[in-house]
């Protein structure tokens, strides 16, 4: 007996599958990119005075400043290493796609202005471009070997003579 799935969607010879999935994949590339080209461009940094452009930098160092120290935070909490909590909050602050869907999408109800538009485009560039788009691999956590305990001490392995037996303490 057949799965539900399989009627609704046939299954494909791996070779019909990668023919199907290889143009479609390079289509959303392309418009993917389009659309990104046509958000940045859709952006008017004239509308930035003097003003607009300290705010533009103090909504950029808001931004950045609370992604890296809230997910950093968040990871640290969770048992990893300063290190590897900062690399999170720095790869955080690249999330520049998912703004500019959001943006675009705001714009186009009526949520925000031209001017908020472009600072907020403009914090999602900077962002994204201050990161490459492979960072490079940090390298593997150095596990240091347990230091032993002297045999009296409470914590640590109890010498084998009093394995077995109850002590009152």
């Amino acid at each position: 007996m057949s799965s539900p799935s399989a009627s609704a969607m046939p299954r494909l010879d791996p070779a019909v599958q990668a023919a199907v999935a290889a143009p479609l994949h390079q289509m959303g590339s392309l418009l993917l990119a389009a659309f990104f080209v046509v958000t940045g461009l859709s952006a008017d940094l004239t509308t930035l005075s003097g003003l607009g452009v300290l705010s533009a930098g103090l909504l950029l160092l808001a931004a950045w400043a609370s992604k890296f120290v809230g997910a950093a935070l968040a990871h640290r909490a969770f048992g990893a290493t300063w290190r590897e909590a900062g690399t999170v909050g720095v790869l955080l602050n690249c999330r520049g796609v998912t703004a500019l869907i959001v943006l675009a999408i705001g714009r186009q109800a009526g949520l925000i202005g031209d001017k908020l538009f472009t600072m907020l485009v403009l914090i999602a560039l900077l962002t994204t471009a201050a990161l490459p788009p492979h960072p490079p691999p940090q390298p593997p956590r150095q596990h240091s070997a347990p230091a032993t305990a002297p045999a009296d001490s409470r914590c640590g392995p109890r010498p084998r003579s009093h394995r077995g037996r109850r002590r009152d303490r």
